[in-house]
This record gives structure tokens, sequence and C-alpha cells, in this order.
């Protein structure tokens, strides 16, 4: 429905075409906003594609919906189907709300269960070791490579929240020296700074010269750089993907394995669950839980310590 349902608000007059344009102009994320109209898109093509021409929202049937569920199945995984029906009845709720449509076609639809996978998409202690140490600090460029990866791997922040950070952002509380992360919704949450985090930053921004407006990690260029243009995440992508065939260790990894793997090693060593999702931003546990990739021995299961005492 995508471009159509906009094409629809605007030929039945001002109302509508705001109701649309406000809800998808809420999000924050350019990202998450130009997912959205994607689904809503291919819900449009798939209703081209079996000749439902909308004249109107409210044309939209719990019947479509379902078909295009569906359809969906025989090319989606379970994930992506629930992605796409939730954009879908998220928009549909807000014309509800407007009262530019009496039902939500969508909310009554079945999902299909989501397949939780238990990959290894993590990195070992030893991994992580190896990564880091294997770019010395005595150059400049080693030490902007080394700094950024050590602030991914002891913060478990969203690559777009490091590079976002700026040295006037850092902060002591209390003694210990803390970070401000702005995350998903502008909202902002404060971080405590590993020692060894606090070490390579120091040098950083003494060795690059960065005053409090500057970004913590940008891009080294030599001589007449500039010093305030922050890396892109494609570069990190990249630098991580480098050192791991140099490295000789899985490249299936990505920036997100060293968000999971800081989860992971917090819920394993005891953490509460509230805390870590309030560390990585997360308004649902149960999101926090999903993180978790390290593997449970099943000598460990606390089944095997059930013990039933005879009448």
């Amino acid at each position: 429905m995508g471009e159509a349902i906009i094409e629809i608000g605007k030929r039945n007059g001002g109302a509508l075409s705001t109701v649309i344009d406000n809800y998808l102009q809420n999000f924050l994320s350019d990202h998450t906003k130009a997912a959205y109209l994607s689904d809503f898109t291919d819900f449009g093509v798939f209703l081209n594609k079996i000749g439902v021409k909308i004249i109107h929202p409210r044309d939209v049937s719990t019947t479509h919906v379902i078909k295009y569920r569906d359809y969906l199945r025989e090319n989606y995984s379970p994930t992506s189907i629930n992605r796409k029906l939730s954009a879908l009845s998220s928009l549909f709720q807000e014309l509800c709300c407007a009262q530019v449509v009496d039902i939500n076609p969508v909310g009554g639809v079945k999902r299909p269960p989501s397949i939780v996978k238990r990959e290894r998409l993590g990195f070992s202690d030893r991994e992580v070791n190896r990564i880091l140490e294997s770019y010395p600090t005595e150059n400049l460029q080693g030490l902007n490579n080394r700094a950024v990866l050590t602030f991914l791997f002891f913060t478990g922040c969203r690559i777009s929240e490091a590079l976002a950070v700026k040295v006037k952002d850092i902060e002591e509380r209390a003694g210990v020296k803390a970070v401000h992360i702005r995350g998903k919704g502008e909202k902002i949450r404060t971080l405590p700074i590993h020692p060894k985090l606090s070490r390579i930053m120091d040098e950083l921004i003494e060795r690059r010269c960065k005053g409090p407006e500057d970004f913590l990690f940008t891009r080294f260029k030599g001589a007449g750089e500039d010093a305030n243009e922050p890396i892109k995440r494609q570069t990190v992508g990249e630098l991580l993907k480098t050192t791991l065939k140099r490295l000789k260790l899985d490249q299936s990894r990505s920036l997100h394995s060293s968000r999971r793997t800081v989860i992971s090693n917090l819920l394993q060593s005891g953490a509460r669950i509230e805390s870590v999702a309030n560390l990585a931003g997360h308004a649902n546990v149960n999101t926090t839980l999903r993180y978790n990739v390290r593997q449970e021995n099943m000598e460990d299961n606390p089944l095997l310590t059930l013990k039933y005492i005879a009448d």
C-alpha cells in the first residue's frame, strides 16, 4: 500500500493525507521510516498483483491481509512476516484513532510463531582480546581503530550511538567516568566507562587534540585532516571484517555481534535482566533475552537439579 495509500490520502482530501504524513514523520529514525514505507509499499504491490483496487484505506479487509500473510510465508521468515504485519497494523491503528477507518483489518490476523535461533553470533573472550590487541597504539591510525572497537566491546552500544558520542558527553560521576549515550527515540542513558576503555579514550582525546564539541571517533586522514568529521559506520564495519580476515576468525560476525557479546557476558555473569535492558537501551526485557548468544551447557541445566521426595 505505501505509495498507494499516500496517493489515496492526497486524492481524498487533506485530513487523510495529514494523518498518514504525520504518522510517517513521527519516526525519528530515517532508517525506521524507510523500512515502514517499504513494508507499506510491498503490501500495495501485492494487492495490485492479485487485482485488488483500493480507493480508500477502509477498502482493505482482513481477507486481503490473510492472503498477504500466506503469500509472505512462501518468501519470508516468520520474523520478517511479523515485522511487516506489525508495520501495517500500527498504521491502521493510527487511522482508527483518527477515525479514518472503523477497524484495524490486521488486528485479528494470526501471525506465525517466531523461530528463535541460538546461533553463536557473538565473540569469545579470547577473540575480543585478539581483535583489540591486533592494533598497536603507537601510531594514530592504530590508536583510532583500537579505540572505536574497544568502545563497542566495553559498552554494548549500537554503532550509530557510538559514532554520535562527543567529548563533552564524557564526565566523571562520584569518581567514576561515564558517557552519555543518545539512543533510539532520542532517549539518553548514562553508562559507566570501564578502566581499560577510559585509558584508551583519554589517550585518543589527548593525542588527537580533541575539544569538547569534537566527535570522539573521527576519520583519520593524516596531516591536515578534519578532526571533527565522524567515522562512517560502513568504515567501522569494513574495519572489523578486515580484522577478522587477517586474524583468520569467523567472518560471519558483524558490528552488531559486539553488542550481542556484551549483553551475553553480562547475563552470564549474573547481572539482573532489568539492569542489562536499561544499559542496552531496550524497552522490553524480552528483547534483551534474545541477545543472549552464549550456549547453555546441558549438564548445567537447572532441570537436572530437581529432587523429588517420596511421600
